[in-house]
């Protein structure tokens, strides 16, 4: 009896979800806290004209931060990616990166 539940056991620890594998930025990444605002983000920095101004919610995140991939928005699999990103050990936030890779 023990030996089936020692099995069943093991079973379900090996059907568990795996989790993702954690990345690191490379210092160029756009992050929003929101997946609209990120288009925006993404008109600013690219254009000269809007150069400077700021989208509340955005940035770019610097180099050797950790993320992890959590969903890809429906519609735009290949460009905006849901990511868990850890700034220090208390500052870990959700939001939105374009051109994130898994």
């Amino acid at each position: 009896m023990r030996s089936a539940l020692a099995i069943l056991l093991i079973g379900l620890g090996l059907a568990g979800p795996a989790t993702a594998k954690p990345l690191r930025t490379t210092g160029n990444e756009l992050f929003c806290l929101r997946s609209d605002d990120l288009l925006m983000f993404v008109v600013v920095e690219s254009s000269k004209q809007f150069k400077g101004h700021d989208v509340p919610g955005c940035s770019v995140l610097p180099r050797g931060l950790r993320y992890t991939v959590l969903d890809r928005v429906p519609g735009q699999e290949k460009s905006i990616v849901k990511v868990q990103v850890v700034k220090s050990r208390r500052d870990i936030l959700e939001g939105y990166m374009l051109g994130a890779s898994e």
